[in-house]
């Protein structure tokens, strides 16, 4: 209970950030302080129960990114292991088979994000990933 706590009150905390209100610029300092700018950054401006399957979204890809990044990185340390192993069998085998389970993890990434998008479009989810929309109590009742 402890477990599932700690991993749910984080979630609940981010999901609804609220905005932060600095101090207004000394008189002709310049003009009112811009609270969610434009930009790559401006989501978490957007961030409300109503967008929360975008985010949600963007969360999954977020961690495919990172996964993506880790194979890699295992398929580069595996490569090293082999050209290092001085021609020692047993080290060359150790190499190979870190090779193969990092080749072996990006197709499972790779086939989950396609097959994850394949669902959604069959599903009529327009956005893929990022255009999932968590339905309220209020789109159920009405």
């Amino acid at each position: 209970m402890k477990r599932l706590f700690a991993l749910i009150s984080p979630l609940l905390y981010f999901i609804s950030p609220k905005l932060a209100f600095a101090q207004t610029p000394a008189p002709g300092a310049g003009g009112p302080i811009n609270l969610c700018p434009e930009g790559q950054f401006d989501i978490v401006c957007r961030i409300n129960t109503g967008n929360f399957g975008g985010v949600l979204g963007t969360l999954v890809i977020v961690i495919f990114i990172i996964a993506i990044i880790i194979a890699l990185i295992w398929l580069i340390i595996g490569g090293i292991k082999w050209i290092t192993s001085s021609g020692d069998a047993s080290k060359v085998e150790g190499a190979r088979n870190q090779i193969i389970a990092a080749i072996i993890g990006l197709v499972v990434v790779f086939l989950a994000f396609f097959a994850i998008n394949i669902l959604l479009g069959i599903f009529g989810i327009d956005g893929g990933l990022t255009g999932l929309v968590i339905p309220s109590l209020d789109d159920i009742i009405e």
